[in-house]
């Protein structure tokens, strides 16, 4: 999903692929440094600065370059698709964490019902965050679930238009991009710039991380072993911060659906109902709707019977979810 060629000298391709690659460079000339291997022509490069620059900015396009043609196969291997022994593991923490989840929440309700009006305000806020969670990190269904946590915040996003209108997320995709304006593709194609910037750096410390191990274990260095070391955690840091860059980038895809679906459903051909109920509480439904991915929030269209509610916690405002 989105997976565009962005262009390679624009801001995004510079931001999301061009600075890893820089970084990359400069990581693998340090570990060449400290591990004294020099290489061939070095030191008559490392005297003329132009030289060492053109070098530099070369190498990095060179990198950010390869990353772009790699970029789709980067996500799918991040998201869990390719398969990898490990991903077993993998998907039985991510089942794990999705169920504790769900029990938990299923928990708060009963105690809710239990406790009325002496509902605390702690647990309204576990609550609130409980789901929260499920809305960004995880699909709606169980079998939907991927064995990586990147995988799931995609998939998370990728179910938002089926779950919220029943519109299946690739094939609308698809559509709903050819009528979307430009300056919100653009604010879309910046979004995933954020994720392409930390994935791409997870994967490249990953790699120097493997060749500095492979070259101490050649050379048998003992003491540098802080190298591939510091390059894993870093991986990690990175992809952590992916993990966040991939929430942010789906709440500009989920925005899409729910602005402009409306108009994708003119250009086809259909018509759509006005929802019904004062604007307060008409808008209220699509706040707590759109930030916990429960169509059932929504007023429902005129003629049709509003269904009633077992229960119903009241969420925060969607602004103080941005603050954590």
């Amino acid at each position: 999903m989105l997976n565009e060629i962005p262009k390679l000298f624009g801001k995004n391709f510079v931001v999301g692929f061009l600075l890893p690659g820089f970084a990359f460079c400069l990581a693998a000339t340090l570990t060449t440094n400290v591990l004294h291997l020099t290489l061939p022509g070095w030191d008559s490069i490392t005297k003329d600065l132009a030289t060492l620059g053109g070098m530099a900015a070369l190498f990095s396009w060179l990198v950010g370059t390869i990353l772009v043609a790699f970029n789709r196969f980067i996500y799918r291997l991040f998201e869990g698709y390719i398969g990898i022994a490990s991903w077993s593991v993998l998907k039985r923490i991510e089942t794990y964490r999705f169920e504790a989840t769900h029990t938990a929440v299923k928990a708060l309700a009963e105690a809710y019902e239990r406790q009325g009006e002496q509902f605390t305000d702690e647990q309204q806020r576990t609550w609130s965050a409980l789901n929260l969670k499920l809305a960004e990190q995880f699909p709606d269904s169980e079998r939907f679930l991927l064995p990586t946590s990147l995988g799931n915040r995609i998939r998370a996003f990728e179910v938002y238009p089926r779950v919220m209108y029943g519109l299946d997320g690739i094939p609308g995709w698809s559509r709903l991009v050819c009528i979307l304006p430009k300056d919100y593709a653009e604010v879309i194609e910046t979004a995933k710039t954020g994720a392409d910037l930390w994935l791409n750096l997870s994967v490249l410390s990953l790699l120097l991380a493997d060749a500095a191990a492979l070259l101490c274990a050649y050379h048998g260095y003992v003491r540098e072993v802080w190298l591939p070391t510091s390059g894993l955690l870093l991986s990690i840091l990175f992809y952590y911060f992916a993990l966040g860059a991939t929430s942010e980038w789906g709440q500009t895809v989920k925005a899409a659906f729910d602005v402009f679906l409306p108009a994708l459903s003119e250009k086809l051909g259909y018509e759509t109902e006005p929802l019904v109920g004062d604007e307060a509480r008409r808008w209220a439904g699509i706040s707590e709707a759109i930030i916990y991915r429960d169509p059932s929030r929504l007023s429902s269209p005129r003629g049709k019977k509003q269904v009633k509610k077992t229960y119903r916690l009241k969420p925060p405002c969607g602004c103080c979810r941005f603050g954590s």
